[in-house]
């Protein structure tokens, strides 16, 4: 063996003795070859997977454009409050940015689609048309949907044809408000809570940016809440503002911003606004995107 030596050379060796034993020389150096390098693990999660140069979209949120550089595309985000903190509004800004950049949405509700559009009226976002010319679908999901989610396959057979519908219409932007409306919370927690991480899951394969809406002041609800926001790629927190009587917003969970506790007044705009936010966004993009290139060209100067 190479780096052992048989000290024996005595030629005086017997049938019945045992087989010489190598014996290691410590005057000779051991040769240890090239040395073995580590292999690399691959990412093991979205974090890991260096984020940061992942595609965005702009969600119409200020908070999160200027200050997170937009949403990553393709996670899930939860949107969570108390009633009346504007999670309705957020989904809706959220579709209606999707509309204005061409990117045709999904919104999974309660409540029928007429009242979705009555009240997108009432604040001034106009997505009647986008409707009526098949660019956002909404869906309300008929009383027989719990009874035909019993365990966690169900849940996965369910995405899997909404997936069908997502592409059929070519839907980059889905917001399911509640969350609620494809989880039975009329069972056990420790069910919900299963059903609730199967869901995650499976929304994460869909190629669509996803927003849950969920409520944070039912006591009975506080264990998927959690469940969601352990999933999550981000959460983003509504709040009554008590000092001014408004509304807080705080990005609480991003997984890719380098400030994960942004804090702003919650404010909605109109699609004529948001348009001309998008301009102001784009624009600061394309200058940041200059300077680099600027810096990155300009020639090393001499020692």
């Amino acid at each position: 063996m190479e780096g052992f030596t048989d000290a024996r050379t005595s030629n005086s060796i017997h049938p019945g003795d045992p087989p010489p034993r190598p014996i290691l020389r410590t005057d000779t150096e051991v040769p240890m070859g090239e040395p073995i390098l580590e292999t690399a693990l691959e990412p093991t999660s979205a974090a890991q997977a260096k984020p940061a140069d992942s595609p965005r979209c702009i969600s119409g949120i200020d908070l999160l454009d200027f200050g997170a550089g937009g949403l990553i595309q393709n996670k899930v985000y939860l949107v969570k409050g108390a009633g009346g903190v504007g999670k309705t509004l957020f989904g809706l800004q959220f579709l209606t940015r999707g509309l204005d950049h061409q990117e045709p949405g999904m919104l999974i509700t309660d409540q029928k689609p007429e009242n979705v559009l009555a009240q997108a009226r009432g604040i001034g976002f106009g997505i009647d048309e986008a409707v009526k010319r098949g660019q956002l679908a909404i869906l309300n999901p008929s009383n027989r949907y719990f009874e035909l989610v019993e365990s966690p396959a169900d849940v996965m057979a369910i995405i899997d044809e909404l997936g069908d519908l997502i592409r059929k219409i070519g839907a980059r932007r889905l917001v399911i408000d509640p969350v609620y409306t494809l989880i039975n919370t009329s069972f056990s927690s420790h069910f919900a809570t299963s059903i609730t991480q199967s869901l995650v899951n499976a929304l994460e394969d869909l190629p669509v940016t996803t927003v849950l809406i969920a409520e944070e002041d039912d006591p009975e609800l506080n264990a998927i809440t959690r469940q969601l926001e352990h999933n999550a790629f981000g959460v983003i927190s509504l709040t009554h503002d008590v000092a001014t009587g408004g509304r807080q917003m705080r990005a609480s969970k991003l997984c890719y911003a380098s400030n994960d506790d942004l804090v702003s007044h919650a404010r909605y705009c109109s699609s004529a606004r948001a348009r001309r936010l998008s301009a102001a966004f784009r624009s600061r993009s394309a200058e940041t995107t200059k300077c680099r290139r600027s810096r990155t060209s300009r020639p090393a100067s001499s020692a």
